[in-house]
């Protein structure tokens, strides 16, 4: 079994400002990820060179709050105001984490990921990425440089989406 400590150093995003308004609060993140026996998530596997499954790769932490702290970095990277009292919630569910092996890394990440204003939720979608580094060691710190590649491949396409959306909500609301 490998054990990988899921991190998210630093933003990918590179916008100067984001132009928001509104003050943004970054909620739970749901796991919807098979566990193990000892209640770990399991985030991959392991492969002999026939290609046969040797082991699973688990979570030494908590996917969703991986999730959740790398939108929190991808947010402010983009000039967004977050603050645990922000009006808008950007929220969702962690549907797929997982890295398979043979010669490289098939990281996938899939996040469903939603945007409300109290209970009114009037943003939701689907977002998938994916990385394929070489496998070299099949290492931990391998696997989780592999998911964290398909989760920043993810936030390249979830965090301007985000953006867009709330300017036309906040669009709509200062024309009300």
């Amino acid at each position: 079994t490998r054990e990988v400590n899921l991190d998210y150093a630093k933003a990918v995003s590179n916008y100067a400002e984001s132009g928001l308004e509104s003050s943004l609060n970054v909620g739970a993140f749901d796991e919807r990820l098979e566990k193990d026996k000892k209640g770990r998530f399991k985030i991959g596997t392991v492969r002999n060179g026939y290609g046969w499954r040797t082991a699973d790769v688990v979570a030494k932490n908590s996917p969703g709050e991986w999730v959740r702290d790398a939108f929190v970095k991808e947010l402010r990277g983009a000039g967004c105001n977050v603050a645990s009292d922000g009006k808008i919630e950007v929220s969702g569910t962690v549907r797929k984490l997982f890295t398979d092996i043979l010669f490289n890394y098939d990281a996938d990440v899939t996040l469903r990921i939603s945007l409300k204003d109290g209970e009114n939720v009037f943003y939701d979608d689907l977002f998938e990425g994916e990385a394929a580094p070489i496998a070299w060691f099949a290492s931990s710190g391998e696997y989780g440089n592999a998911s964290r590649q398909a989760l920043q491949d993810v936030m390249r396409k979830a965090v301007p989406a985000i953006i867009s959306e709330i300017r036309k909500y906040e669009g709509k609301n200062e024309k009300k």
